[in-house]
Protein backbone atom coordinates (compact mmCIF):
# COMPACT_ATOMS: atom_id res chain seq x y z
CA UNK A 1 0.00 0.00 0.00
CA UNK A 2 1.19 3.35 -1.12
CA UNK A 3 0.40 6.54 0.91
CA UNK A 4 -1.19 9.49 -0.54
CA UNK A 5 0.94 12.74 -0.27
CA UNK A 6 -1.55 14.09 1.96
CA UNK A 7 -1.29 11.61 4.59
CA UNK A 8 1.85 13.07 4.87
CA UNK A 9 0.85 16.68 5.31
CA UNK A 10 1.35 17.70 8.86
CA UNK A 11 3.83 14.78 9.65
CA UNK A 12 7.12 15.62 11.32
CA UNK A 13 9.18 13.15 9.06
CA UNK A 14 8.87 13.58 5.26
CA UNK A 15 9.10 9.45 3.74
CA UNK A 16 12.36 8.68 1.81
CA UNK A 17 14.00 7.55 -1.20
CA UNK A 18 14.16 3.40 -0.50
CA UNK A 19 17.32 2.50 0.05
CA UNK A 20 18.69 0.05 -2.72
CA UNK A 21 20.86 -1.96 -0.31
CA UNK A 22 22.37 -3.91 -3.81
CA UNK A 23 24.38 -0.74 -4.66
CA UNK A 24 26.13 -0.26 -1.29
CA UNK A 25 26.84 -4.50 -0.72
CA UNK A 26 28.70 -4.57 -3.96
CA UNK A 27 28.69 -7.99 -5.78
CA UNK A 28 30.66 -10.06 -3.75
CA UNK A 29 30.14 -13.60 -3.49
CA UNK A 30 30.73 -16.07 -0.65
CA UNK A 31 32.66 -18.95 -1.29
CA UNK A 32 30.18 -21.99 -0.19
CA UNK A 33 31.94 -24.74 1.40
CA UNK A 34 30.90 -28.49 0.98
CA UNK A 35 32.98 -29.78 3.77
CA UNK A 36 30.11 -31.15 6.21
CA UNK A 37 32.51 -30.04 8.55
CA UNK A 38 33.70 -26.83 8.13
CA UNK A 39 29.61 -26.09 7.38
CA UNK A 40 29.65 -27.20 11.25
CA UNK A 41 31.94 -25.14 12.38
CA UNK A 42 30.49 -21.90 11.14
CA UNK A 43 26.90 -22.20 12.09
CA UNK A 44 25.37 -19.67 14.70
CA UNK A 45 24.37 -22.79 17.27
CA UNK A 46 23.17 -22.44 20.80
CA UNK A 47 25.97 -22.30 23.27
CA UNK A 48 24.99 -25.33 25.04
CA UNK A 49 25.65 -27.77 21.23
CA UNK A 50 29.58 -28.33 21.49
CA UNK A 51 32.42 -29.32 19.21
CA UNK A 52 32.09 -32.44 16.93
CA UNK A 53 32.35 -35.48 18.93
CA UNK A 54 35.50 -37.73 16.76
CA UNK A 55 33.34 -40.06 15.64
CA UNK A 56 30.61 -37.79 14.09
CA UNK A 57 33.74 -36.28 12.34
CA UNK A 58 34.99 -39.68 10.92
CA UNK A 59 31.56 -39.77 9.58
CA UNK A 60 31.48 -36.95 7.97
CA UNK A 61 34.46 -36.94 6.52
CA UNK A 62 33.78 -40.04 4.85
CA UNK A 63 30.48 -38.69 3.85
CA UNK A 64 32.67 -35.98 2.07
CA UNK A 65 35.21 -38.96 0.23
CA UNK A 66 32.28 -40.75 -1.27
Amino acid sequence: MVASPEFFEGARHKPTAIVDFKKHLGHKTIPKSLDPIEIYKNLDRASDKGELRTLQKVVLSNCLSE
